[in-house]
């Protein structure tokens, strides 16, 4: 929203009748800079029923994204090297395709970085896939430098019971706020501390259990059906507008 092209495609935006946002931080910002009348905050909500998903019993960190520069994949490689120096058995699954504004980056990525002990690739998973991702899972981790908007890899998390080590970005700090979501925060781009919260994180299974439960049980209102209904009361009263 800050360059000349944001604040263009803002305004045209606000022209809409209807322009829905899934963090209320947006559209608090955009009513004060703009002054917009036509603004409905709508949750990101759940692609899935949410589903506390069995513990696994491994160690595996699973780092799931369209991936990109900003995504941070450098920066958890780098944590990954202490934690396995002192434990062997952590691992990192990397899986996802590419964000589409970085065709190739996965590819590049897998070239440079591939060979690491203890580094998995999937790429592009479908939906099954996900799941089984997710369950194979002990740990995940959004270590991004940047964001654009509500984390769909958060409320996934989220919704099959799995805790999160996040970095401290406005809007991730703002969808756990609104939603009630317990995230372990850190610093951007700081691959000593993110290697810290991990490290922590992996050693308390009474803590993941607890942030699992709690997560789960805060988005139980956040079902697929849920989402699809706001949006149709948004519509409904649109189109009764004068």
């Amino acid at each position: 929203l800050t360059d000349a092209g944001g604040m263009l495609a803002t305004r045209l935006l606000l022209r809409a009748d209807a322009l829905c946002l899934t963090l209320r931080a947006y559209v608090e910002r955009l009513r004060a800079e703009y002054g917009a009348p036509n603004l409905h905050h709508v949750p990101h909500g759940l692609f899935d029923e949410p589903t506390l998903l069995p513990p696994h019993a491994g160690r595996n960190l699973l780092m799931f994204a369209s991936h990109a520069p900003y995504k941070g994949l450098p920066g958890l490689l780098a944590a990954l090297e202490p934690l396995r120096q002192g434990d062997p058995q952590v691992t990192l699954t990397v899986a996802g395709g590419d964000h589409p504004r970085f065709p190739g980056y996965s590819a590049a990525a897998r070239a440079q970085w591939g060979e690491r002990a203890g580094v998995r690739w999937l790429g592009p998973l479908d939906e099954a896939g996900v799941r089984a991702a997710f369950a194979s899972a002990q740990v995940v981790v959004l270590p991004g430098t940047a964001s654009t908007g509500a984390s769909s890899v958060l409320h996934r998390a989220a919704g099959y019971g799995r805790p999160v080590v996040a970095s401290d970005l406005p809007d991730l700090r703002a969808v756990a706020a609104e939603e009630d979501l317990r995230v372990n925060f850190t610093p951007p781009g700081d691959a000593g501390q993110l290697a810290a919260a991990l490290r922590g994180l992996l050693a308390d299974p009474v803590r993941q259990r607890e942030q699992a439960e709690h997560n789960l049980c805060a988005v139980q209102r956040m079902s697929l059906a849920h989402t699809c209904r706001q949006y149709l009361e948004v519509f409904g009263r649109v189109s009764h507008s004068p």
